[in-house]
């Protein structure tokens, strides 16, 4: 950019709003209640080091072609985790767990949270599987972030070949998500595929659904677990939520820091900045309830309206887009980018890899 003094910036980049948050996140570290300037450091990091990667990631791809280049080399690269964590899961749930863990050596019990294991009220048990990442969210976020690239490969192929190899990809990229341990997986592979099927219509989506339900099937059945059971589960769990983290943890922010208590304050890297972790208070998971935590109210408008903006423009290209290739594309990046929207209210995903440089 420097040498051939080719401008950073792009069309429709909502410049001013990524400008004007990134203020506030570097103002909040002068906050009096941030007592730790290293996790302020920390919480700098995880809010703004990302953002040059959006301009960078439209220099990158100038052409269809180059984009459909890159998603193969994605998806290419991908199958190393997915098929790893999927016999990964075949072995543990065998009674194979130090075969499948061996990988891990000393560090076993770190990286699946020591050891986690959820027992279903209908029977079977779920673990936490992180593949070759450092933990499982970890790994459910790659999923989450994959999944787009295999779905908008299948909507484009013609061919018999390019359809049975992308068919595939969809089953495994699901697959490798549910047998992650983590039950969001259970709840958001189904809902991006409904937000996808709002854009390019349910009829079209119709196949990709039934694929990712042979993947569900597979996956109970190496779980042992009932599927009516798991969904019940599931269901108990959004409305707790609902009522506990998603509301009541944002409310709780508003009341207690409307001003914010400063940048890191609730980052949950943070923690390993300071000298006893186990000291360190994450006062919530819910994503927009740590905006407001750290940057306040005025944070947590500039970021809504950001995300909005994000989304409508989005909408307006996929909308006006006549190549049918690149209309696909479009919309399934724009339901990832409103899953991971879906998800914050619970998690904190845009404060880890690799969902934090998808996004």
């Amino acid at each position: 950019y420097v040498i051939q003094r080719k401008p950073i910036r792009f069309s429709g980049a909502p410049v001013w709003l990524i400008g004007g948050f990134s203020a506030l996140v570097l103002i909040q570290l002068l906050n009096p209640n941030l007592n730790n300037w290293l996790a302020g450091l920390v919480g700098v990091k995880i809010w703004l080091f990302y953002i040059p990667l959006g301009f960078l990631a439209y220099h990158l791809i100038n052409t269809k072609e180059e984009l459909i280049r890159l998603t193969k080399i994605l998806l290419l690269i991908s199958l190393i985790p997915f098929l790893f964590g999927v016999v990964q899961a075949i072995l543990v749930y065998m009674g194979y767990d130090y075969v499948a863990y061996w990988l891990y050596g000393n560090h076993t019990a770190r990286v699946t949270q020591n050891f986690f294991q959820l027992e279903l009220s209908g029977g079977g048990f779920l673990r936490r599987l992180p593949s070759t990442f450092q933990f499982g969210a970890q790994y459910y976020g790659y999923v989450i972030s994959m999944l787009p690239l295999a779905a908008a490969m299948w909507m484009i192929q013609r061919d018999k070949s390019g359809f049975r190899l992308t068919s595939f990809l969809v089953i495994l990229v699901s697959l490798a998500g549910f047998l992650s341990g983590l039950r969001r997986s259970f709840l958001f592979i189904p809902v991006f595929w409904l937000v996808f099927g709002r854009f390019e219509g349910l009829s079209k989506v119709t196949r990709l659904m039934i694929i990712t339900a042979i993947a569900i099937l597979l996956a109970v059945s190496i779980l042992g677990v009932d599927l009516g059971s798991l969904y019940k589960h599931i269901g108990t769990l959004i409305v707790r939520y609902a009522g506990t983290t998603v509301s009541g943890d944002f409310i709780e922010a508003i009341k207690t820091a409307p001003l914010g208590l400063g940048t890191g304050m609730d980052t949950n890297p943070a923690r390993h900045a300071v000298k006893d972790p186990s000291t360190f208070r994450w006062l919530s998971e819910n994503y927009y309830a740590k905006v407001v935590y750290e940057l306040g109210i005025g944070g947590l408008l500039i970021l809504v309206v950001l995300f909005l903006t994000i989304c409508i423009r989005g909408y307006f290209t996929y909308r006006v887009l006549q190549d049918p290739i690149l209309k696909v594309f479009s919309a399934a990046f724009l339901a990832y980018f409103i899953v991971i929207m879906i998800d914050s209210t619970k998690a904190q995903p845009l404060d880890i890899d690799p969902v934090n440089v998808y996004f």
